[in-house]
C-alpha cells in the first residue's frame, strides 16, 4: 500500500466515526438547533467522503457531486435557519 491508499483509508475511518457521532447527536439533540446543525455536519462529512474516494480511486466526477451538494446544503441551511429563527420569536 503507498501513502495515497493509507492516508484515504484512514480519513474514511475518521470520517464514519464522526459520522456515527454526530448521528447520536442529532437523536438525542434537546433542540432544534442542535439537530440543524447535526444536519449539516453530516451533510459536510458526506463530502469529505466524497471528496476521500475520489482520490483513492482517481475519480474525477465525485468531485463535481460534491460541489453541487455542498451548494444544495448551503441553501438549506439558510432556509432552515431563517425557519428556525422565525418559529424562534
Amino acid at each position: 500500500m503507498n501513502f495515497l491508499e493509507v492516508a484515504t483509508t484512514v480519513s474514511l475511518v475518521f470520517l464514519s466515526t464522526a459520522l456515527a457521532l454526530i448521528l447520536i447527536r442529532i437523536k438525542q439533540g434537546p433542540t432544534t438547533s442542535d439537530r440543524v446543525v447535526g444536519l449539516d455536519l453530516t451533510a459536510i462529512i458526506l463530502i469529505g467522503v466524497l471528496c476521500a474516494t475520489a482520490v483513492r480511486f482517481s475519480v474525477e466526477s465525485l468531485l463535481d457531486v460534491a460541489v453541487a451538494l455542498a451548494l444544495v446544503i448551503f441553501l438549506g441551511t439558510v432556509a432552515l435557519a431563517k425557519f428556525v429563527g422565525r418559529n424562534s420569536s
